[in-house]
């Protein structure tokens, strides 16, 4: 561990390095727990460090790295259930869980605006569609719905079932059978 993280008493340092020739370059940036030397983080891009792309690829470095740290911050202030939301957005997530502190509140209708965004921001993020279609679901007070919309939103969460959490996909399993049209 470097001594200046230690000096500082940072809890984690940026390492990496880089290599290449001509107009190809590999970068690899690592952040590293400074008491346990654990790389706890890892991220590898490519570009051309001789041209004017090189502010793209270090201002994505650095995107990526905030990111990273915001969602773990915002995770430790999550309630226990929702800190594994599975997104590499910090934006993402932010909405994520505006979302489901709406849902906690029984504002269902209100709730998918949020989540939503966090979907569009990252289709990729399982527990948003997750939750599109529980919103869906349970946002009537004459009872459940049951239409075009709760079903999309339960296909597009299939397609993650893996990245949910094994209590949900359950949920979501015996929803994808129920809601089939």
């Amino acid at each position: 561990m470097p001594f200046s993280a230690r000096l500082a008493q940072a809890e984690t340092y940026i390492s990496g390095s880089f290599q290449g020739a001509g107009d190809n370059h590999v970068i690899l940036t690592n952040l590293v727990n400074t008491q346990t030397g654990e790389i706890i983080w890892s991220k590898r891009v490519e570009g051309n460090l001789t041209s004017s792309e090189y502010l793209a690829i270090g201002y994505g470095l650095c995107q990526d790295i905030q990111d990273y740290l915001e969602i773990e911050v915002m995770k430790e202030e999550a309630d226990f259930d929702f800190r594994e939301a599975y997104t590499t957005s910090a934006e993402a997530y932010r909405y994520y869980l505006e979302g489901m502190n709406l849902i906690l509140d029984q504002e269902f209708n209100l709730a998918m605006e949020p989540l939503s965004k966090a979907w569009i921001i990252d289709s990729t993020f399982a527990m948003a569609a997750f939750y599109m279609a529980w919103t869906y679901c349970y946002r009537d007070t004459e009872g459940p719905y049951k239409g075009p919309d709760i079903s999309n939103w339960i296909t597009k969460a299939m397609v993650f079932l893996e990245k949910l959490p094994v209590h949900y996909q359950y949920l979501l399993q015996m929803w994808y059978e129920g809601f089939k049209t």
